[in-house]
């Protein structure tokens, strides 16, 4: 172990290495991808044989990222914690922080039968639309026109009409460093419009692992502790109300993770 009087060039060095083990998780997530593209023909056609069952494929993804978070763990990069709290039963729109780069992957791993908003990225560069969308997984547009933006909300509303969670960032990005960006109203009018609740999720982070000021390969020197709060349930707010439910959700937040408000515009 460490000794707590550690020297500045010994925490380099650990962070130097850790930025190595970094690495090699990225080729790790890499060689998974390249897997899911070998096994993508024999998943469709079982998927075809067997009756299309998204949860299935769910649970597959799930594994993967469960293994990637303990391999994670040991090389001291980020630990990710058992939940807090009662994600409730039935379809709801899932908002949460998003303080890192890999927060998601916890949300996979603790929310069951929940569908989730993909960038476009990974499927134009990284080729996995067919894997994503066995496992109901849609993909943003990447098109600012407004009939495209509601054939994606569409989209999800048919999913939480089926029962599934819906999980978006309000904020629409990564959260700057021990911060929070303004909550867009777009996950309440998507509430709204399926007429289903909010679960908030409130992501504690510390430190934040792979915010979008850190570099990847020079990763925090403590390992970083992540964990999910799942707060009470919200009922979808009524019509023209949804700017302000974000607002009041987004006072939560920043109250329970003693930040200040966003001044950027």
């Amino acid at each position: 172990m460490i000794s707590p009087n550690k020297t500045p060039i010994l925490q380099v060095a650990v962070r130097i290495l850790k930025g190595q083990y970094m690495m090699m998780m990225f080729a790790v997530f890499g060689t998974g991808i390249l897997l899911g593209h070998l096994l993508t023909p024999f998943l469709l056609l079982y998927d075809k044989l067997a009756g299309h069952e998204p949860l299935r494929n769910q649970r597959v993804f799930r594994g993967f990222v469960i293994l990637w978070l303990r391999l994670m763990e040991k090389g001291g990069l980020l630990k990710a914690l058992p939940h807090r709290g009662k994600i409730m039963d039935g379809p709801c729109v899932v908002i949460a922080n998003h303080p890192g780069l890999f927060d998601v992957l916890v949300l996979i791993r603790d929310v069951p039968k929940m569908s989730l908003i993909a960038k476009q990225p990974l499927r134009t560069r990284l080729g996995m639309g067919y894997l994503f969308k066995l496992a109901d997984w849609i993909f943003a547009t990447s098109n600012a026109d407004a009939s495209m933006a509601m054939e994606t909300t569409n989209k999800a509303v048919d999913v939480l009409g089926r029962g599934y969670k819906f999980m978006l960032f309000p904020e629409g990005t990564r959260s700057p460093k021990a911060g929070l960006l303004r909550f867009r109203a777009g996950a309440f009018k998507l509430a709204r419009l399926a007429d289903v609740p909010i679960q908030p999720v409130l992501i504690r982070n510390t430190p934040p692992f792979l915010p979008h000021e850190d570099r990847w390969y020079y990763p925090p020197y403590e390992t970083s502790l992540l964990q999910l709060e799942f707060l009470d349930p919200l009922p979808p707010p009524k019509e023209k109300e949804e700017r302000r439910t974000a607002a009041m959700v987004e006072d939560t937040f920043r109250i329970a993770l003693g930040v200040d408000h966003d001044t950027t515009t």
